[in-house]
């Protein structure tokens, strides 16, 4: 980043600037941030998601100078206890003379939308007073955090359409007045969260706080379009999830809970505009598998992580036009040549993950390269001898921007296979072959 890049007096043209991405950004630092304030008349959003060179102090001054903004994805960074006091302070430059909520004088009560996923540097107090704070936030993300039942209590928002609190340890006690109050709720993410299980958190449920299990919860106020849950999460019968399930279009299922085969095998009648589906740790078979591709025409994500059953070359046996991604790991070790080939016939990816294929070859990569032209996104693991000869053919993809070969191929000669194949006399030529990112672990 030059200097003085968002100087509003050198550099005009940037000084109107309202939304700033700077995502994965490792070069970043303080001093830019410094040099962001500058447009503190105008920013209103900022993405400094995985830049791990900011520190708390650092964001905190940031925050301090752009009290316009409400909107931020601070996830992955040293935002901590510093920035959450700055968060929670009077503004000096506060033109309301008088509001009856004598929270909205501080700047977490304006905020809209705001990410802290992995902050690990915020302590239970100073969480507890930032949830305490805002009141009009829209998008909320605050997975692993130090989240507590103590925080959570104390946020009294209802305008929530986006909520996060995965890898957390909440309980009911504080997570069901939250859905009660947010009618508006359409993503509902989870994950990770035991707590749910039990009948009390760490906060005493008082008299007027009653509630009931967590799906109860969820399908009496919401109607969801984006789930991620695993703990607690414990459908029996088909009409639990109808219809508060009916406009889901993205789900992920995981550690915590097994879906019966019966609403595995609804899903496309519960959902019928499903448009990604992850499940991790499920029993699956056949017929959900088959049923899903069939009847979930909307269907464009497929993910089968770590799942048991009996799963055989006849789930993929017939068309699904729309799905895009899939990914099969350690799902199907039985793929053979001819099961990818069929595979191909029948659905156009952009995005394709194997792992444990140990019966592919080097033919493999003919298949692939020849069936998905327009494959972005590559990553094989322990499969076979599919890069024994080499990686020309994986490289015929023209699309690929990420490739990923693990335990495939010995990392000695993985970088050599790289090189022959994208080695022409045209440097720009070289550029456009080789993707942006490829990972080799051996």
């Amino acid at each position: 980043m030059q200097s003085g890049l968002y100087g509003t007096s050198g550099n005009p043209v940037f000084s109107n600037i309202s939304k700033l991405i700077l995502e994965g950004r490792n070069d970043i630092t303080d001093m830019n941030l410094l040099e962001i304030s500058m447009l503190k008349s105008s920013l209103c959003y900022i993405n400094i998601k995985h830049c791990t060179l900011l520190t708390d102090d650092g964001i905190s001054t940031l925050l301090l100078n752009c009290r316009k903004m409400h909107s931020m994805v601070l996830s992955y960074t040293s935002f901590g206890n510093h920035s959450i006091q700055t968060l929670c302070s009077l503004d000096p430059s506060d033109s309301f003379s008088y509001h009856k909520d004598e929270h909205a004088h501080v700047m977490a009560f304006r905020l809209q939308e705001l990410h802290l996923e992995g902050c690990e540097g915020i302590s239970c107090a100073a969480m507890s007073q930032l949830v305490s704070n805002m009141n009009i936030v829209k998008s909320l993300c605050l997975r692993e955090t130090s989240l507590a039942d103590g925080a959570l209590c104390n946020f009294v928002g209802s305008s929530l359409e986006y909520l996060d609190i995965s890898e957390t340890v909440v309980s009911m006690v504080s997570l069901a007045p939250v859905i009660r109050r947010n009618s508006n709720l359409s993503c509902l993410k989870t994950a990770g969260c035991r707590n749910l299980l039990f009948e009390q958190g760490e906060v005493q449920s008082t008299s007027g706080n009653k509630y009931g299990r967590f799906l109860q919860e969820i399908t009496s106020t919401c109607y969801l379009e984006d789930v991620e849950m695993g703990w607690a999460f414990c459908p029996v019968r088909v009409d639990d999830l109808i219809p508060s399930f009916s406009k889901v279009r993205r789900m992920t299922v995981g550690l915590g809970t097994t879906l019966p085969e019966n609403i595995l095998h609804a899903l496309p009648e519960i959902c019928p505009f499903l448009e990604s589906l992850v499940l991790r740790f499920q029993v699956i078979s056949d017929r959900v598998v088959r049923n899903l591709l069939e009847s979930s025409t909307n269907l464009q994500v497929l993910c089968l992580h770590y799942c048991l059953g009996n799963l055989t070359s006849f789930s993929f046996q017939t068309m699904a036009p729309a799905l895009r991604i899939l990914r099969l790991q350690w799902v199907t070790p039985w793929i053979t040549n001819d099961d990818l080939t069929i595979l191909t016939q029948n659905c156009n990816l952009v995005e394709l993950l194997l792992s444990g294929c140990k019966l592919l070859d080097t033919s493999s990569q003919e298949i692939i390269s020849s069936g998905w032209p327009n494959l972005a996104c590559l990553q094989l693991e322990e499969c076979g001898q599919i890069t024994l000869d080499g990686v020309d053919s994986i490289l015929d993809c023209k699309a690929l921007e990420e490739v990923l070969l693990r335990h495939t191929v010995s990392m000695k000669n993985s970088i050599p296979m790289f090189n022959r194949a994208i080695t022409t006399n045209n440097p720009a030529e070289e550029a456009r072959i080789l993707p942006s990112k490829i990972r080799i672990s051996s």
